[in-house]
């Protein structure tokens, strides 16, 4: 084209259809490789599709010059000739890759061609392989064929071994329950011979009565929707039939074989006369152990009200006695009662938190504690007895701990008073120290450890593993010194697994014990509020009651009424549940102290009839005065209408 437009230039009277038409050429030739195969390859080198780019920028502009007319391109020849030369490179670079790419698209194609033609040689030779293969086959299959019937046979004998050798007794039966085989496990069971079983019905020799509606209802379905219960649901427990017609338990597990049109019924029986036996020995231990376990929830209640009732007794007179004036001996000789009637109501206590725990009634109330206060509260009851025993007691702080946390108040004091109360026991002329330290600590919760060390008498090592279990005393030099029945550590163990912690013991004979517990709690943003202590020996200011006593044991209706007397209230009395209701309907009353177990009606049925009644106190509150203090019965209370509840001794 370069080569037309410079004759142009040179010529004197310039022809421009030849130059003109070799523009038109390129032009369209660069079309069609813009438009053909492998233009797609060519423009993903990015020198190449510049290239491009400039050729088509070239022929766009000329484009519209040689459309113009010979004289538009006269006047642009210089500057033509100029820009031919500038895109030669570019028209090179597309040629040269143009070629390479054609090259590698037919040696592509070749080497398709090979690989098919080098995959049809592959086949053809598995081909041959297979038909080979085949052939070996059809000669092997012959040969079994062959020996098919032998081996038939065989098996045949083999399923008869198996079948007498067996331990379960094994029946085989067509559709109609006719029996086709029958083991030796089966003839011992059974009592029948194979000649008595082998022909006939299976539901005539050993099926009970009780079965037999409900096995042709089941043959029935079967036939119909090819549908059994029994068949593949594994191991079912019934009763069969022997020859003496005694009915025996068996464990029978059926499966249904098919051949062709033809089912036959397969029947594993075995005899699980012992298994029964043993079962309903173990269902009468079992029901003998619940029934024990009733006796002694029953003999807890009783003996829990049996003691309660007499402590109230005692309890309630030594109170009205210390309020008159007493000469030195006769105070000397209340300290005495006073101290044996604390010890009883507290063994009495164990033994109903040990109930209480036994039967999962045991329940988690959360408040805010502060634990500083806590335990100065702890150390200060029991101050007294540490003097007694020349004892000093105090406690530190390892590390800083929230200053209020959430936890059970009622049941960490009752873990720290035991363990400090036990510490103060075995030692004599020591130290009891407690060490609270916070753990595990992050932003709402953390767990608070408290460590009990003492420098009294220790235990052995062998001790260590039994001294949380129930009713364990250890014997050590103090033990006829030191009073208890072994409950306190138990009650420990249960207090501290109730909050989810755990507990444990050092100790070293002759040298002191340390006891440990960590449970979890959870931080409080709260501020505890000062805590209302009344002092000892001072009353209440309270406004004076019209009071309805409903009690049936004379002392104690003494003790609660001097009491209530004495503060200032007027008391009426009545001695059953019946006369209680009766004073209920007729008289107006602002409070009713209602005892349990009374005569002619007691006190939960009184404290319904009351509060559905239409009397002058129906509406007045209820507090239950009782010795029944067990979960399920203060459960039961509440549920009766019952407002609250003082347990005795009061």
């Amino acid at each position: 084209m370069r080569s037309e437009f410079e004759q142009v230039t040179y010529n004197k009277e310039p022809s421009l259809d030849k130059a003109t038409q070799a523009f038109d050429i390129f032009y369209s030739r660069i079309s069609v490789v813009e438009n053909g195969p492998y233009y797609q390859t060519l423009s993903q080198n990015p020198q190449t599709n510049a290239s491009f780019s400039n050729i088509r920028n070239f022929l766009e502009h000329w484009a519209g010059i040689v459309d113009g007319g010979p004289a538009v391109v006269k006047n642009n020849l210089d500057v033509f000739a100029r820009q031919i030369d500038d895109i030669k490179p570019h028209v090179r670079r597309v040629s040269v890759l143009g070629l390479q790419t054609i090259v590698e698209f037919y040696a592509t194609q070749r080497r398709d061609i090979t690989n098919t033609l080098l995959r049809l040689a592959v086949f053809t030779t598995v081909t041959i392989g297979v038909l080979l293969v085949s052939s070996i086959f059809l000669f092997r299959f012959n040969q079994i064929s062959e020996r098919s019937g032998a081996e038939t046979q065989m098996i045949n004998k083999r399923f008869s071994t198996d079948l007498n050798a067996s331990l379960d007794a094994i029946m085989v039966m067509d559709i109609d329950g006719e029996i086709l085989e029958y083991n030796t496990a089966a003839e011992v069971f059974f009592g029948y011979s194979p000649s008595d079983m082998i022909g006939h019905n299976m539901i005539d020799k050993i099926m009970p009565p009780k079965y037999r509606k409900g096995h042709l209802a089941g043959m029935e379905r079967y036939n119909y929707r090819g549908r059994t219960r029994i068949s593949g649901a594994g191991r079912v427990k019934l009763s069969a039939l022997n020859k003496a017609g005694r009915e025996l338990p068996v464990e029978l597990a059926v499966d249904i074989l098919k051949e062709g049109e033809e089912t036959i019924f397969v029947a594993f029986i075995r005899d699980i006369t012992l298994e029964v036996i043993s079962q309903e020995e173990l269902v009468a231990a079992r029901d003998r152990a619940l029934a024990g376990e009733r006796a002694k929830a029953d003999f807890l209640a009783v003996m829990s009200h049996e003691m309660r009732t007499p402590l109230n007794g005692i309890i309630g007179t030594r109170a009205l006695l210390e309020d008159t004036k007493l000469s030195k001996k006769q105070r000397e000789s209340m300290d005495a009662l006073r101290a044996s009637a604390t010890l009883m109501q507290h063994h009495v206590n164990d033994v109903l938190d040990i109930s209480r725990f036994e039967a999962g009634k045991a329940v988690i109330n959360d408040e805010v504690i502060e634990v500083d206060r806590l335990v100065s509260e702890i150390i200060q009851e029991i101050s007294d007895n540490a003097r007694k025993n020349r004892n000093e007691i105090d406690y530190t702080f390892v590390n800083e701990i929230n200053e209020a946390v959430i936890t059970d108040r009622h049941k960490l004091r009752q873990i720290l008073n035991n363990l400090v109360d036990n510490a103060n026991k075995f030692t004599r002329d020591g130290q009891v120290r407690i060490e609270i330290e916070s753990m595990d600590q992050n932003k709402d919760t953390s767990h608070l450890e408290f460590r009990v060390y003492d420098t009294g008498i220790g235990m052995h090592a062998d001790d260590l593993e039994r001294i949380f279990n129930d009713f364990e005393t250890i014997d050590t030099a103090y033990t006829r010194a030191v009073e208890g029945v072994g409950l306190g550590l138990g009650i420990v163990r249960r207090l501290v697994q109730a909050l989810g912690g755990t507990i444990g013991v050092e100790s070293v004979h002759n040298a002191g014990s340390m006891f440990w517990f960590r449970i979890p709690v959870t931080k409080s943003r709260l501020v505890v509020k000062p805590e209302a202590h009344i002092e000892k020996g001072l009353n209440v200011d309270l406004k004076p009651m019209k009071i309805l006593m409903v009690e049936d044991n004379h002392i104690n209706r003494y003790v609660l009424r001097e009491m209530l007397t004495a503060a200032g209230h007027t008391v009426n009395e009545a001695e059953n549940g019946q006369r209680g209701l009766e004073a209920a309907n007729s008289n107006r009353y602002d409070v009713f102290l209602m005892d349990i177990s009374m005569p002619e009606k007691d006190g939960v049925a009184a404290s319904i009839e009351i509060h559905n009644g239409t009397g002058r106190s129906a509406s007045t509150p209820i507090i239950a005065t009782t010795a029944h203090a067990l979960p399920h019965e203060v459960e039961k209370f509440h549920n009766a209408g019952i407002t609250d509840i003082l347990k005795k001794p009061i």
